[in-house]
């Protein structure tokens, strides 16, 4: 076994007790940047990537640039997530302590709140304050705490395939083995992650993320995602009996020609 290999299934095995919820410290982005953060983390990335002259880490510091000024436009919230809400103040909003899903068009629908409250180009580190102005329009001085979760979806070699709902701030590893234990024929270290069907991260870099405590923000991952746990190689029998008896047949063929 690799010593990678070793690493990753040890860390792998130590994350699974662990709440989905618990924050990486090595996380070099925090789930709730400001726009200021944003906006200044994306011009590093993009000053870097002037100045690299390796093309795949100038690629990647693009990537990452690109990543940064989407959420600037876009916001956080997609369609699927799901925005949790808190009521602090005044008791009569306490039909709104529930969990809402963003909806097609990326807004929100509260209980007994008649507009919609658009998502569209708003940050996590927004959002409170967000969903608080159109609150004031109907209720006095409202108080409230959000949390949001991204829907992933889980396939491969686990036991329990499907979506799971995680914060910005999970460990990828947690999601990962928060579906159950992995099946037999399954390989850590064939890993990939998927957007659309094209590969966002792929199985190397997943490995270094698993192995590093990398979240999911860190993996700047979306709702829809999908983590695809690979299989190990597996030795097919039946094509190793076939070659053996190919070989034993052409070797006795040789052997009664040499006679």
């Amino acid at each position: 076994m690799s010593l990678s290999r070793i690493i990753v299934a040890v860390a792998v095995a130590v994350s699974a007790t662990t709440a989905l919820s618990q924050p990486s410290n090595a996380a070099p982005l925090a789930p709730q940047e400001t726009r200021t953060e944003i906006a200044a983390a994306a011009q590093d990335a993009e000053t870097r990537a002037v100045r690299e002259s390796d093309r795949d880490k100038r690629a990647a510091l693009q990537e990452t640039a690109k990543h940064l000024r989407q959420r600037l436009s876009e916001g956080d919230l997609h369609v699927g997530d799901k925005v949790i809400i808190e009521v602090v103040n005044p008791p009569d909003m306490r039909e709104l302590a529930d969990t809402f899903i963003v909806r097609h068009g990326q807004v929100l629908q509260l209980t007994g709140i008649k507009t919609e409250i658009p998502l569209q180009g708003i940050l996590r580190s927004e959002l409170t304050d967000h969903i608080t102005s159109y609150l004031k329009r109907e209720f006095d001085n409202p108080q409230i705490r959000t949390r949001t979760t991204i829907g992933l979806f889980l396939t491969g070699e686990v036991m329990s395939r499907g979506s799971i709902s995680v914060t910005q701030d999970a460990l990828l590893r947690d999601v990962v083995t928060a579906a159950g234990t992995m099946t037999p024929v399954a390989d850590i270290e064939k890993i990939m992650i998927r957007r659309k069907g094209k590969v966002l991260h792929d199985a190397a870099t997943t490995r270094d993320a698993l192995t590093d405590g990398r979240t999911i923000s860190d993996m700047q991952l979306q709702g829809g995602d999908e983590i695809d746990v690979g299989m190990k190689r597996q030795m097919n029998w039946f094509n190793v009996l076939q070659f053996a008896t190919s070989a034993v047949g052409l070797f006795l063929g040789l052997y009664s020609l040499a006679k």
